[in-house]
């Protein structure tokens, strides 16, 4: 009896030194648990079986943070590998699985990977995995503890920075092609215009050297002094396409005014203009903005949207100067076009686009097939009016 009374003791011992073991295990776990979750990370681990220690089991510790991340509470989800594999993309799970075996044939120091998996709400997530295999004195693996994080929001600002320098990179490309066609557009018109007339005034000038008839001589001089009132207005025509002085002189209103005219006469497009009182006059890059804008839209419509009426809306709302293009003609697929100039196929959107954004503006585009387009700009304008 004695002996049994010793043996119980010694049981009971042993119960007592197992359960606070049991017991430092699960502090030790939540106070990692803690640790990983304030750093934004969830806890994954696995015991190998001895038996078997080149197969990776199915049976893994995911800690609750860890399934959070794809939008799951611990109870929803199984402490199942091929439960969390079968929701990884499967490109990406090529990856994984690699990195995977290289690691437990000992060929990589540590699994290290980025990949994407499934939401619960069907969207995809972006993991980083880092696991390190424990072994024992004869290399063979132990166990498998890794930490993963959600570098979702990392990968969109990576995204967002590679379309930014490929919509710079295109907007430039496509800002040097339009510089060399509007240099090409001034030669000919500088050779082949103006080069003319003045040639041709030269050739009545020396005539008239040699005319001795007054009715000729006038006729003659009639006809240089035309050649030269055409030659100025090609001139003018020329420096206002460049940059309207107006814009400089008198400012943003009255050159949408004068531009408006100036394309009804040529075109026969009705424009109703909507501008309200602005009693000071915005800074001059935004003024010049605006007016790009105006102008790039305007030929747009001549050029493609088949409008019978046209409307220019600006005014001042609460610090901010709202402009407005609005016409009826036949609209477009506003996406596709921004994708076609993405890839270098026209500038106007993205321009009108990037002059919003240098002078701390915005600027949105709608437009439907058969239902007309507009263009809203907004540009934050700090004073009085």
């Amino acid at each position: 009896m004695a002996e049994i009374g010793r043996a119980l003791s010694e049981l009971e011992r042993m119960a007592a030194q197992y359960k606070k073991a049991i017991e430092s295990l699960n502090e030790s776990e939540e106070s990692l648990e803690l640790a990983i979750s304030g750093s934004n990370g969830g806890l994954w681990y696995l015991s190998f079986d001895p038996e078997r220690p080149d197969i990776i089991p199915d049976e893994i510790y995911i800690s609750p943070a860890l399934k959070r991340f794809i939008g799951y509470e611990d109870h929803e989800f199984p402490n199942s590998v091929k439960a969390w594999k079968e929701r990884i993309i499967p490109e990406d799970l090529i990856l994984v699985n690699k990195s995977a075996q290289e690691h437990l044939e000992g060929k990589r120091d540590i699994h290290k990977v980025e990949y994407r998996i499934y939401h619960k709400d069907g969207s995809i997530r972006w993991i980083h995995s880092r696991g390190k295999i424990m072994r024992d004195d004869q290399g063979r693996p132990k166990r498998w503890a890794g930490i993963d994080w959600d570098i979702t929001a990392r990968k969109k600002a990576e995204e967002d920075l590679k379309a930014g320098k490929e919509r710079l990179q295109s907007l430039s490309k496509n800002l040097l092609n339009k510089l060399e066609a509007e240099r090409r557009h001034m030669a000919r018109e500088l050779h082949d215009e103006i080069g003319q007339a003045l040639t041709a005034i030269k050739i009545n000038l020396q005539s008239l050297q040699r005319i001795n008839d007054p009715t000729a001589f006038k006729k003659r001089l009639d006809d240089s002094i035309g050649i030269v009132e055409r030659t100025l207005n090609q001139v003018r025509d020329l420096s206002l396409n460049l940059r309207p002085s107006l814009l400089d002189d008198i400012g943003l209103v009255p050159t949408i005014r004068w531009y408006a005219d100036r394309l009804f006469k040529t075109t026969g497009i009705a424009i109703e203009l909507k501008i309200d009182e602005i009693k000071k006059r915005p800074p001059l890059e935004i003024e010049t903005a605006c007016f790009r804008i105006v102008q790039e839209a305007l030929n747009n419509i001549v050029r493609h949207a088949g409008a019978g009426k046209i409307t220019i809306e600006l005014r001042m709302v609460d610090g901010y100067l709202d402009l407005e293009v609005i016409d009826d003609g036949i609209g477009f697929d506003v996406r596709h076009a921004i994708e076609d100039a993405q890839m270098g196929k026209s500038l106007g959107i993205l321009g009108m686009r990037e002059r919003a954004e240098l002078s701390g503006g915005e600027i949105v585009i709608e437009s439907n097939a058969g239902g007309g387009t507009k263009v809203k700009a907004r540009f934050p304008v700090d004073m009085d009016v």
